[in-house]
């Protein structure tokens, strides 16, 4: 069963040196400087982890935006990797998108399509149902490097074939008044 025994529940702001950590281990995803830059918005941004015995194995921090929530972060650690940690991680990003009126959930990652960590990232989210949106040769906050853009339309309980917006209503059509075939009375 994916993520056996782990409980996943808000993250708090008492834990952004764990989520650092976190970030320190896994070099080959993510540069020296994202460990600082992780650890400041685990403050700042709603965030759930993944606790394995009481022990924060995996976090994602949201960034909730006008028409969606974008995943700003997702780490597994190293040793935890793999056992449904992540899947479990999406789940509740997915729950609180929903819970905000949000039926976008999006995520920004390594572009390249050459560099394996980021190719099992890509293939962690298609598998998920996320689609590739674009890629965009030379990011500036991925320091230039290619970025690709991924979306997830989200159910949140919306019938099938429902829109992202509400159906737009004119105003309540007048009654009309006997006599005449516009309804006027002259």
């Amino acid at each position: 069963m994916a993520g056996e025994g782990a409980i996943v529940d808000r993250l708090r702001a008492s834990e952004a040196g764990r989520v650092a950590e976190i970030i320190r281990g896994l070099p080959e995803w993510f540069t020296p400087n994202a460990a600082v830059e992780a650890e400041r918005d685990a403050v700042s941004m709603t965030g759930f982890a993944a606790r394995l015995g009481g022990v924060v194995r995996g976090f994602v921090l949201l960034d909730e935006r006008e028409c969606c929530v974008e995943i700003a972060w997702l780490a597994v650690e190293r040793g935890f990797q793999g056992q449904g940690l992540g899947s479990l991680l999406l789940e509740a990003a997915e729950d609180y998108a929903c819970s905000r009126g949000k039926p976008v959930l999006t995520v920004k990652t390594y572009g390249g399509m050459d560099y394996e960590p980021y190719l099992r990232t890509l293939r962690f989210y298609r598998s998920r149902g996320f689609k590739l949106y674009e890629v965009i040769d030379e990011y500036k906050p991925f320091g230039g490097q290619p970025a690709a853009i991924l979306l997830k339309r989200l159910d949140c309980g919306q019938p099938p074939g429902s829109t992202l917006e509400e159906p737009r209503r004119g105003p309540a059509p007048r009654p009309l008044r006997p006599g005449s075939p516009d309804g006027s009375s002259t």
